[in-house]
């Protein structure tokens, strides 16, 4: 099988694999049955923003059963094992008017997708602020990288200094390459090189002449344009991966030097998750193929152990010169820290956590929180969302009933210490008892928020 053939195979059965499915968030009053069906969607504004934090209620028609869950941080909601029957499912935020399913009847294991479910703003409300849509921020990033050019002459588009940046669609995707691709830049650079080896004579078959070097620059632009529009659109469009490198821009030496060489082999997936960087090589090797078709018999790129080492050091190389040097001579990136900034992230500091998994929890136990949305201090991420923090369940001695304690969330390598209470010194909350399903052990919904707050002033630094 052709390199190509397999960079397609790849393709397919990425697109084939199901979408993670994320949970909903805090359930109350009765519990749903042992088996059913259910009922999934994602609330957004009318300008396609998500919804965090609505409260989905659904009522059952033939009894006093209702549930209530709110959206996670991707605006999604998901309702499982729910016995077969008629339902009306309501949707109420702040701000936006009441959304109603009308009857909705669920047979026996059937799963109902909602998909996507648009609510108005409040007719009350004169003044609501709404979200700005993740598309809209990750448009102004693609426009800010295409003004990113080392020394103010070497295009460095597909480079980003906001280490959250929202994720591209595939428009973005190919919008960003072909940028790239067709900036006088890349024809300057094509017309040099292919002056050199009309010089050295290289590929004999070109010939010599106004007709050799016209030959010359179309197969050297023909190599760009190719990999260019593989690699970082058509493969990460593919593949559902960010074509961007993502500088780190800070930690010790060798930490950001591990980095930068890894991302020759993994690279950001368009779910936030890290991914094996098929994308960026992907598009090399299809572009050495496709080269065959233009080049000389004989002349063209060959696929060979040599290529595929010469590609990761050069994905490698070119990572390394971002994390450490292109910063510091593109005019065009934002004033950037000192070199070490001291950031105090100050006691009382409200922090929003999510339960990672849907558990029976019990006294002793340790669980895991996420962090929902990017700690900042001073308007600097300190802690990306999705950062670890820790709790303890332990029985309370006034109620005799399941208590969490907040322990600490992770702050690169910093474990900061929590509370629950913003004032008090306590850290320790009851948990509502709707929960429980006995006095010693309870229910808990992934993507149940609570808050926590910062026990104790602590001073960060960051190195750039």
């Amino acid at each position: 099988m052709k390199p190509t053939q397999v960079l397609v195979l790849l393709a397919f059965l990425q697109l084939m694999q199901p979408a993670a499915l994320l949970q909903g968030q805090k359930v109350s009053g009765h519990a749903t049955g042992s088996a059913g069906g259910s009922i999934r969607g994602i609330v957004e504004d009318a300008d396609g923003a998500v919804v965090v934090g609505a409260e989905i209620h659904l009522f059952a028609a033939d009894s006093t059963d209702q549930w209530t869950i709110t959206t996670a941080i991707d605006g999604v909601f998901h309702y499982e094992n729910i016995p077969p029957g008629s339902y009306t499912l309501r949707i109420t935020a702040k701000g936006f008017a009441e959304w109603s399913s009308g009857d909705l009847r669920l047979a026996v294991g059937e799963t109902r997708d909602l998909a996507r479910i648009v609510l108005n703003v409040a007719a009350s409300v004169t003044n609501v602020q709404v979200g700005v849509s993740r598309l809209e921020i990750a448009q102004e990033q693609v426009r800010i990288a295409e003004q990113q050019r080392l020394l103010g002459v070497i295009p460095n588009f597909h480079v980003s200094y906001t280490w959250n940046a929202a994720p591209l669609s595939a428009k973005q995707k190919f919008e960003l390459a072909w940028r790239e691709s067709i900036d006088p830049y890349a024809f300057i650079v094509t017309g040099i090189g292919a002056s050199v080896e009309q010089a050295r004579n290289t590929i004999p078959a070109f010939g010599q002449g106004m007709a050799g070097y016209s030959k010359r620059y179309a197969a050297a632009y023909g190599d760009i344009f190719n990999t260019e529009m593989i690699g970082g659109a058509l493969l990460p469009s593919l593949l559902h991966q960010d074509p961007r490198y993502f500088v780190k821009g800070h930690g010790s030496i060798a930490s950001r030097t591990f980095y930068a060489l890894g991302s020759a082999f993994i690279c950001r997936g368009d779910n936030g998750h890290w991914q094996p960087n098929i994308s960026t090589v992907g598009g090399a090797f299809a572009a050495a193929e496709i080269s065959n078709l233009y080049y000389p018999k004989g002349s063209g790129s060959q696929i060979t152990l040599g290529n595929i080492l010469l590609t990761y050091g050069e994905t490698a190389g070119s990572a390394l010169l971002e994390e450490f040097l292109s910063r510091k001579i593109t005019p065009s990136v934002e004033k950037k820290l000192p070199a070490e900034v001291n950031l105090i992230l100050r006691r009382g500091t409200p922090i929003t956590l999510a339960f990672s998994d849907t558990e029976k929890i019990e006294p002793g136990m340790h669980v895991k929180l996420l962090l929902v949305k990017d700690l900042k201090v001073d308007s600097v991420v300190v802690a990306n969302a999705g950062a670890t923090a820790q709790a303890e369940v332990i029985t309370s001695n006034d109620t005799n009933t399941p208590c969490l304690r907040i322990q600490w969330l992770q702050v690169e390598n910093t474990p900061i210490h929590l509370r629950w209470s913003k004032n008090a010194e306590s850290s320790c909350t009851c948990i509502d008892s709707q929960t429980m399903r006995s006095p010693s052990q309870m229910l808990i919904s992934a993507g149940t928020t609570v808050t926590a707050y910062v026990d104790e002033s602590v001073s960060l630094h960051e190195t750039n």
